[in-house]
């Protein structure tokens, strides 16, 4: 083979080398376009669910004579109501939809008008959760010195009892005054249906 032929002949395998090599820029341009495309859906996500939350603005508010405070309940909530036909049974019903202009409740299994409500009792999930832990920790003091007695490792007396008892007595006590408050309608509240976006700032 002459000199010509081998030139030629390694030219022919850089052009062919070359045809086949991916160029880096190109496959960094593809992981850019896929990182956009995942943008684009979080994006989209975004912008399809937010506006259905913001749109939950028809909500059920509980009031109290002289008081600032309120409780507001929307669509999915649970409520625990005394009916004016039943007015000595408390039911606990969720909410499923608020009528502003018919003033009515559509609970999940029933459709009752505002005015046939007497009763609510209003239920405070911070009290109940903080019973709650206050409980599992009595459980698991009483477990954990049970296991350290029967190991030989300590000694149980009437401090321990104490600590664990005491857990149990505040879960108990703070369960019984705070978690529960019953709202006579009429007399010392009212409910009322309130459509928030009526109330536009003046700053929109």
């Amino acid at each position: 083979m002459s000199g010509e032929e081998k030139t030629l002949l390694v030219s022919l395998e850089r052009e062919e080398l070359q045809t086949l090599r991916v160029p880096t820029h190109s496959i960094r341009r593809e992981g850019r376009g896929e990182y956009r495309m995942v943008y684009y859906f979080l994006f989209l996500v975004f912008t399809i669910f937010l506006p259905l939350n913001a749109t939950t603005q028809i909500v059920l508010q509980l009031e109290k004579v002289n008081q600032v405070k309120t409780y507001k309940y929307i669509p999915g909530n649970s409520l625990i109501i005394m009916q004016k036909d039943f007015p000595d049974v408390w039911t606990r019903k969720q909410i499923s939809e608020i009528l502003v202009q018919e003033n009515t409740i559509v609970f999940e299994d029933l459709i009752m008008p505002l005015d046939d409500i007497i009763g609510v009792r209003h239920e405070n999930g911070t009290i109940k959760a903080l019973s709650k832990k206050l409980n599992q920790f009595g459980i698991a003091w009483f477990a954990f010195a049970g296991f350290l007695h029967v190991t030989d490792r300590f000694d149980i007396g009437t401090d321990t009892f104490v600590v664990g008892g005491s857990a149990f007595a505040f879960g108990y006590g703070i369960k019984a005054l705070f978690f529960r408050k019953t709202f006579t309608i009429g007399k010392n509240s009212r409910l009322r249906i309130l459509d928030l976006n009526m109330y536009k700032s003046n700053f929109d």
